[in-house]
């Protein structure tokens, strides 16, 4: 009787069909040799689909899915610098503006750096070899008795 119901429910069900989206995605992943790629698509602020595709470690043949997580390294950089500048365009960002006036929990020995430090790496920050840890004021000791690191500031014109 459990096989007979199995066979009905796998025959009653027409099995998926790839879409315009995911044909394209697969031809353009195998013509530019892409292993692997997560993907959305929003459609009047709407989320539509969101699929993973190929594998993200070629060598442990890991599938890729919509919560894959992807080192980009530096790839972000000049995107990063690309919007910095368009706010200083608008006048809503300074590049001589301390980063603490935008980020208000900075530490205090980030008072000294400026946006233009920041999209010219020069501002002293360490290097993140050993991950995000090294920039929070917690792994520096700062909220403790010993350490205040509050650097709530206000912006002069």
């Amino acid at each position: 009787m459990l096989v007979l119901l199995l066979v009905s429910l796998l025959v009653a069900v027409p099995p998926a069909r790839a879409d315009a989206i995911d044909d394209y995605i697969r031809t353009e992943m195998e013509r530019r040799h892409i292993p692997g790629l997560a993907l959305a698509v929003a459609r009047h602020g709407k989320v539509v689909k969101v699929r993973g595709y190929g594998v993200a470690n070629l060598e442990h043949n890991v599938p890729v899915t919509p919560d894959t997580v992807f080192e980009l390294a530096s790839v972000t950089k000049q995107f990063t610098a690309a919007a910095i500048m368009t706010l200083v365009e608008e006048g809503k960002v300074q590049l001589d503006d301390p980063v603490a006036w935008h980020l208000p929990r900075a530490p205090e020995t980030w008072n000294a750096i400026t946006v233009r430090h920041l999209l010219t790496h020069t501002s002293g920050l360490p290097g993140l070899g050993s991950g995000l840890k090294a920039l929070w004021p917690a792994a520096r000791g700062c909220g403790t008795r010993r350490r205040r690191c509050s650097t709530r500031r206000s912006r002069t014109s």
